[in-house]
């Protein structure tokens, strides 16, 4: 009788580890469940995160890039204009006749080289330039 009881107890005891084994086996699968739900959440955020910066990054570059259009297209508009502006004043040049050393220029000469200046100096400081030289 001592033996049966002896085996009854083992096998309680047995039985008793079994369930805490499976108790402590689910409780560590249920807690690694918690923690991939916990780092999936982690990492959505942080997937969100970055996505509202590449969104803030390409809203900033399509901003500058509207910026830098324009500007081209201002400078494109410029140069145009003084280009032709050079031309007109080189044509000019070329077709008046050269002064001597202790001569004095005419008035005309002396308007259109300002005009010239003055529009050079407004494209500089970023002005839109007068669209054509003055004739005499």
């Amino acid at each position: 009788m001592i033996q049966l009881s002896a085996v009854r107890l083992i096998a309680a005891g047995v039985g008793l580890l079994l369930a805490v084994a499976i108790l402590f086996g689910a409780g560590w699968t249920i807690r690694g469940w918690k923690d991939e739900a916990e780092i999936a959440g982690l990492k959505t955020e942080q997937a969100n995160t970055a996505a509202e910066q590449a969104n803030a990054a390409l809203s900033d570059l399509a901003s500058a890039t509207a910026t830098i259009n324009k500007a081209a297209r201002r400078y494109g508009e410029q140069q145009s204009e003084l280009a032709t502006q050079i031309a007109d004043l080189k044509k000019d040049l070329k077709n008046e006749i050269p002064l001597p050393a202790d001569c004095v220029p005419s008035a005309g000469r002396v308007r259109k080289l300002q005009t010239g200046i003055d529009t050079v100096n407004k494209a500089i400081a970023g002005q839109r330039p007068s669209s054509a030289v003055p004739r005499n």
